[in-house]
């Protein structure tokens, strides 16, 4: 939750601190306190805390609630300023981030980009030799890649929420794109293919990896991360290193 947060904090650092000084200013500070207060948190052996079949129910009193309530504190300040990211927020209404269903246009391009960002890291999870259903953050329920959706949090906004804002910004995606029925909305046909060519190309861009040190594309960084994971839990290495940007 580290790397989710700290990445949001930088997509915020880069185009919040233009546009909304003031605004920025105050939601970095804010997002900069709770990363650290993560960072604080004791080092317990989780090995030691009963099995939670469902993860993150049965959870009060244990070490994933404090993460869990920090980075729910932490997401909401991100998604509050996320529309100060926005060129035109008036035209691109964002209440805030609703999932199922999504009930305006901004939501509609961020759930359907964090489902093909679940199924590539869900692709990558198998590859390297995990079961993609059994997670640590979030619920292992029926048919939900958990360990997919944990592993992909630090890269929602590096991948998925930079791709919705440049789209927006740069009128690639209009209003007249969507359909709407009974409030929700969905990309029509031919938008669609623009939106998934942009996340291919986001894919594609290459990096340089904050641990190895050597320049990937982010699709070969999800696998690198997750084969980080493998090392970590099989006692390898000392400790998980999120992936983050400067």
């Amino acid at each position: 939750m580290i790397g989710k947060l700290t990445n949001q904090r930088r997509l915020l650092q880069r185009l919040l601190s233009r546009r909304s000084p003031d605004q920025s200013h105050v939601v970095l500070e804010d997002l900069a306190r709770i990363i650290e207060s993560l960072r604080q948190l004791p080092a317990v052996a989780f090995s030691s805390l009963p099995p939670l079949s469902t993860g993150d129910h049965g959870i009060s009193g244990t070490p994933l609630e404090a993460v869990l309530g920090l980075e729910g504190q932490g997401s909401a300040l991100y998604y509050a300023a996320f529309p100060h990211m926005l060129l035109e927020p008036d035209i691109w209404s964002f209440p805030g981030r609703t999932k199922r269903p999504p009930t305006d246009p901004v939501n509609a391009l961020l759930s359907y980009g964090y489902t093909i960002l679940a199924n590539r890291v869900t692709g990558v999870v198998q590859l390297v030799g995990f079961d993609p259903y059994i997670g640590y953050l979030h619920s292992s329920g029926y048919g939900r890649p958990a360990l997919a959706l944990d592993l992909m949090e630090e890269f929602r906004p590096l991948i998925v929420d930079s791709v919705v804002v440049k789209l927006l910004n740069k009128h690639m995606i209009s209003q007249d794109d969507f359909d709407e029925l009974l409030g929700t909305y969905r990309l029509k046909k031919e938008p669609k293919k623009r939106f998934l060519s942009a996340l291919e190309e986001r894919f594609r861009e290459e990096i340089t990896h904050p641990v190895f040190g050597y320049r990937v594309s982010y699709l070969r960084c999800i696998e690198l991360q997750a084969r980080l994971l493998a090392k970590y839990l099989t006692g390898e290495i000392a400790y998980y290193q999120p992936f983050t940007v400067r």
